[in-house]
This record gives structure tokens, C-alpha cells and sequence, in this order.
């Protein structure tokens, strides 16, 4: 949870975003140092004039970002500790990360002295840390937060190890975190009757989590029974019922089984979540192909028109866009949204002319 909040520190504080603002400029200094390291050598005849004059300046330039990186790091630590106090959770974790750290490179100097090239002194951090979790000793350990985030690890862990190394981890284990991986890890393999067994064995300890029904309706639809991922997608919206991601799997379940199901019902969810969704093309993927199954033309164009503009598709974007335009309401949030596809991508195919 430490890492986490240090991370979303930088988000918080749009680092990344001036960190590339702040290469750009090093590079523009990076390349005028050459040229006049360059010029240096010709005037003086000495070409050992113009490595030292390159050297010294890039030297510099190089010092200039690890400066900016390490008040990053500094502004990032703030963050995290506020981001903390704000939602009560315990800065002990702060402490321990630090510590590790620290003693990790002690073991390995080499990664110590790259790592302080752009981090501050990691004694400093700690003191830091430190010096706050004695200010907010009454902050405890969010248990509620605990279990969620667990989970949240053991299926990123399911989901983004490797195979192998999943399977050998959690098996003959008991405990939920592990069973939920493992079901993760029978999904992964295709081996439906070993999934399906695990998460129901998950949802009789946990019955009411939202995202276990959610796992095993798409343990049913990745593997086309498509009919039975319907009840556990329902089940899951009904503990969780404004889910953008169940939502979305519901409907595309809902129209690929393609009994008689509501198309309106399920047009009307989809339309609440591509609004809070926007640019996910995925959705309006599934958003266009509803409206096409209700031979709403236009606005099955307007749903391929941000779906092929979100995926690049610039040309299909722009056709889609424009018959859309002929059939929707002057004014419209909709009428808005495509004249900027239209506009945007105009804009685009000019710049390209420009450049030839």
C-alpha cells in the first residue's frame, strides 16, 4: 500500500508529465553542447577542447535531471503521506519499505549508486517517515483495506505471472487469496470443471463479493458457454450495481447469447457507462453492436465512430462519423461529440499534408 501511495504521488503530482518536458529540454542542451563543443574544437584547432567542453556540459545537464528527479521523489513522499492520513490508513508501512530498501542497497552498491542518482538519501527517507508515523501513531492498520488490496494482488498475480510459477505457489493452499489465484490460474489453462470448482469453493467462504461471481461469469464466457456466464454476471451486479466493467461483460453476454433478451435495458446501462467510460474502445465496441441489433443506425455509427477513432482508424472513424451526423439532433451531446471526431481527425490529416 506504501509503493502504491508513493506512485500515486506522482500521478497526483504530474510528474511524469514534466519529466518528459524536462528530457526534452536536456536533450535540446545535449545536442547545442555538441555543436558548440564542435565549433570550440574547430576555433582552437584542439579537438581535446571540444570533448571537454561536451563532457562538462553534458555532466552537468545529466546533473540538472538526477536534481529534478530527487525533488520528485521528495514532492511524491508528501503525497503518499497525505494520501495516507486522508484515508486513515497506517504510515508504518512508509517505515518498513524505507528500511527495506535501505537495506537492500547495502547489499547490492552498485544499484545504490543509480538509485541515488535520481531517489534521496534513503537514512533521510526514513528519518522522514519515520518522524511521521510518530505524528500519526493513532493511525491503524485499515484491516478492511488489508483484505481488499490482497485480493487485488492475488489476481494481478493470477492473472500477469507466469503460469508455472502461479500453480507451484498456491497449490494445496487453503486460504481464499490462493484459491481465488488458483481458479484464475485453471481459467488461464482452459481447464473449465478445475475453475469453475475453485471460485464456487471461493464464493461459499465470500458470498457476497461482487467480483467472484464477476470471475466465474467469465470463466463460463472465455470458454463459450456463453449461456451460463449470464446468472453469475447478474449475481455480481447485483452486489455491485454500478459497475461499469460487470455491466459491460453482462451486456456482451446478454447479446452474444442472443435470446430475446431487453435490448433497450441493455442499451440504456451501456449508454450510462460509455459516458464514464469514454475512452475505452472495448465498450463501444459492444455499444455499437447493441444498437445494431436495435437497427439503430445512427447510433451504431456513432458507437464505430469512437471505437475506430480510439483504436486509430482514422479513415473507418471518419466515415462512421459523418453518416452518423446526417440522422442525430442538431446540438445534441451526441452531434457535439462527433464533430469532434470529425474535427480532430480533419485536423490531423492536415497537419500530415503540412509536414509533406
Amino acid at each position: 500500500m506504501a509503493v502504491l501511495a508513493h506512485e500515486t504521488g506522482h500521478v497526483v503530482g504530474g510528474h511524469l508529465a514534466r519529466l518528459k518536458e524536462t528530457m526534452r529540454i536536456a536533450q535540446r542542451t545535449t545536442l547545442l553542447t555538441s555543436i558548440l563543443g564542435g565549433i570550440a574544437a574547430v576555433a582552437s584547432q584542439r579537438p581535446d577542447v571540444g570533448v571537454a567542453v561536451m563532457v562538462g556540459s553534458q555532466g552537468s545537464i545529466m546533473g540538472s535531471v538526477s536534481t529534478y528527479r530527487i525533488s520528485e521523489e521528495n514532492s511524491a513522499d508528501k503525497i503518499a503521506v497525505d494520501l495516507l492520513i486522508k484515508t486513515n490508513q497506517s504510515l508504518k508501512g512508509m517505515v518498513d519499505i524505507m528500511k527495506l530498501l535501505d537495506k537492500e542497497s547495502r547489499l547490492y552498491p552498485d544499484y545504490e549508486f543509480e538509485y541515488y542518482r535520481t531517489h534521496p538519501i534513503t537514512g533521510d527517507r526514513i528519518a522522514f517517515f519515520e518522524n511521521m508515523y510518530e505524528k500519526h501513531k493513532d493511525l491503524k492498520v485499515n484491516q478492511e483495506y488489508e483484505v481488499k488490496f490482497s485480493r487485488i494482488k492475488a489476481k494481478l498475480f493470477a492473472f500477469l505471472g507466469d503460469k508455472e510459477r502461479v500453480y507451484n505457489i498456491v497449490k494445496g493452499r487453503k486460504d481464499i487469496d490462493s484459491l481465488y489465484a488458483l481458479a484464475i490460474y485453471y481459467l488461464r489453462i482452459n481447464n473449465v470443471d478445475n475453475a469453475i470448482k475453485t471460485i464456487d469453493m471461493v464464493i461459499s467462504i465470500e458470498p457476497n463479493n461482487p467480483y467472484f461471481y464477476e470471475l466465474k461469469g467469465q470463466i463460463y464466457f472465455e470458454n463459450g458457454k456463453i449461456k451460463e456466464s449470464i446468472a453469475p454476471y447478474k449475481k455480481a451486479l447485483s452486489l455491485k450495481p454500478d459497475n461499469n466493467l460487470i455491466i459491460t461483460m453482462l451486456s456482451m453476454a446478454e447479446l452474444e447469447e442472443g435470446s430475446n433478451n431487453d435490448l433497450k435495458q441493455i442499451s440504456e446501462s451501456l449508454a450510462k457507462v460509455v459516458i464514464k467510460e469514454k475512452y475505452d474502445p472495448f465498450i463501444w465496441r459492444i455499444y455499437a453492436s447493441c444498437y445494431k441489433r436495435l437497427k439503430d443506425e445512427a447510433k451504431y455509427s456513432y458507437g464505430m465512430a469512437e471505437y475506430n477513432f480510439l483504436v486509430g482508424n482514422n479513415e473507418i472513424a471518419l466515415y462512421h462519423a459523418n453518416k452518423a451526423l446526417k440522422d442525430v439532433g442538431e446540438g445534441t451531446p451526441m452531434w457535439f461529440n462527433i464533430q469532434d471526431i470529425i474535427s480532430t481527425i480533419n485536423d490531423s490529416n492536415k497537419n500530415k499534408k503540412g509536414d509533406l
